[in-house]
């Protein structure tokens, strides 16, 4: 793990290739088919891993609607392993489709699993990416998180959440939409934040609060939806348990049993969190001024 001093910007990309470069085999043992590794979006009813999948796409169909999809272009900042962009394609028409992620490993799957039509894939911070260009939608899920890292006071965590928003806000077309997914806290009932985030998941990242997300998009977005539905994510972690138990045999025989029992662990503390009213799980639509 790199030694990063607290108060840095963000996860590293070295932190964040250790979580997410584990292996593609690792994670499609307990994701369902459409390779997602975020909340999903569960409607009432009994939910569990025979379900995931179809909340998967209500979820990533949720986006595409705040987005305002159809047809067009379509940049995903946060990518994975393409879900999402795979669905707009196949379901929304889009034709022009860009993922941003930090792991090779995902952008390799992708390259190996394309969408139709295929997804131009970038392994590189978004600020480094060369988008001489606008798009139609943006939707970033689950990256926020990694923007700002631990130490850092609510004052610069905003500062670099701005930063982001204007990024997205040249890249988007005038009138364009984007929609954004993310962990915040909610009540940390005077813990500190390492004793409820599980680090070991998720090295050099922090969260942040639902009013700086919303501060820091102020100058450039305007908030047109908002929910916070925390259950969507405690009922999809059940769902990843209960995949890595079912293949536990075989996981821990092709990885090391530490690396499955540190996802458990960290699972199971994640969904603590949910269901205890500490974190929430945020999505926000956007229009750009």
């Amino acid at each position: 793990m790199p030694d990063r001093k607290e108060g840095h910007a963000g996860a590293s990309a070295e932190a964040i290739r250790s979580h997410y470069d584990v292996g593609n085999d690792f994670f499609a043992a307990w994701l369902d088919e459409t390779m997602t590794y975020s909340a999903a979006r569960w409607a009432d009813g009994p939910a569990g891993a025979s379900r995931l999948r179809e909340a998967q796409f209500a979820k990533m169909d949720w986006h595409l609607d705040a987005a305002a999809v159809r047809g067009g272009s379509l940049l995903d900042i946060g990518c994975g392993w393409g879900g999402l962009l795979r669905r707009a394609a196949a379901e929304r028409g889009v034709t022009d489709l860009v993922g941003i992620t930090a792991s090779p490993s995902q952008a390799d799957w992708i390259r190996r699993h394309p969408g139709t039509p295929p997804i131009e894939v970038l392994t590189l911070p978004r600020q480094e990416a060369d988008l001489n260009r606008t798009f139609d939608a943006i939707v970033s899920i689950g990256a926020i998180e990694h923007f700002a890292g631990p130490g850092l006071g609510s004052d610069e965590r905003i500062r670099i959440y701005r930063d982001f928003f204007q990024f997205c806000h040249r890249r988007l077309r005038p009138g364009g939409r984007m929609s954004i997914q993310f962990i915040a806290w909610m009540d940390l009932k005077g813990r500190p934040a390492e004793q409820v985030l599980p680090l070991e998941l998720f090295p050099e990242s922090a969260l942040p609060y639902p009013i700086e997300i919303l501060t820091a998009a102020d100058a450039d977005f305007h908030p047109i939806a908002l929910e916070n539905r925390p259950t969507d994510y405690s009922k999809t972690l059940a769902a990843w348990l209960e995949n890595l138990i079912v293949h536990w045999d075989h996981l821990v025989e092709v990885h090391e049993k530490d690396l499955v029992k540190r996802y458990i662990r960290g699972f199971r503390r994640f969904v603590l969190g949910f269901e205890g009213g500490t974190i929430g799980l945020f999505r926000v639509a956007l229009l750009r001024r």
